[in-house]
């Protein structure tokens, strides 16, 4: 009795254990204008309404050392450029260095004290298992298919929902003005200067936050890759 209760719990203990379901993926629409995200107050932001707009994607994180110096130049942009043929989507993310803790209520609040008047989606995941919808669209279609590096990476879309461009979190909205225009089949010569921002330090409320080295988004974690 002994024996055979022995070959019983071995022959248990050597079964595999179960695996974990798959969390099963949201099925990506073919078009970027077939998107829906949630914005900062819980609507759906349906991206059909952006049928023949340019459009500009980026995460923001309001205590990232680079957020300063994106809001003034992204609020420049929408200032010039916004309206029926030009949106911006500002979308919070927290996964680089917890750079955006705040609820879905502080985000907004800080976007408009800066002048922002652009359209804010909820907060999200823009890597990993859990990334947005949005954010998955983008890296699938987008040329450069690579995971987003940090905060304030920029996707531009044209009229028809093609992915033209991506731009690198050191990259401010301004210096790629003259895509957006031709996007717009605007004429840039003529263009007066926007106002610039260049001796903005790297604060947010007073706090100095300082730029991470390379090694430090290399080595930030597989969470955030």
């Amino acid at each position: 009795m002994t024996a055979m209760g022995c070959s019983a719990s071995t022959a248990a203990a050597s079964q595999p254990a179960p695996r974990s379901p798959k969390r099963k993926l949201e099925k990506l629409p073919k078009s970027f204008h077939a998107l829906k995200v949630p914005d900062i107050r819980g609507n759906v932001i349906d991206f059909a309404t952006f049928k023949g707009k340019v459009v500009l994607v980026i995460n923001v994180a309001s205590r990232c050392g680079h957020a300063m110096k994106n809001y003034r130049e992204m609020v420049g942009l929408y200032k010039r450029y916004g309206g029926p043929e030009f949106e911006i989507i500002a979308v919070p993310c927290n996964q680089f260095f917890n750079q955006e803790p705040g609820s879905n209520e502080d985000i907004e609040d800080f976007v408009r004290k800066q002048g922002g008047e652009f359209m804010v989606a909820g907060k999200c995941n823009v890597n990993g298992q859990n990334m947005s919808p949005l954010y998955r669209y983008l890296k699938k279609y987008c040329k450069d298919h690579g995971a987003v590096g940090w905060n304030f990476t920029k996707y531009l879309i044209s009229k028809s929902g093609e992915i033209v461009e991506r731009y690198g979190y050191k990259i401010y909205p301004y210096s790629f003005e003259r895509d957006i225009v031709r996007l717009l089949d605007g004429d840039y010569s003529n263009r007066p200067p926007l106002p610039r921002y260049d001796d903005e330090p790297l604060c947010v409320n007073n706090i100095l936050f300082n730029r991470p080295t390379m090694q430090q988004i290399l080595t930030a974690g597989p969470s955030n890759f």
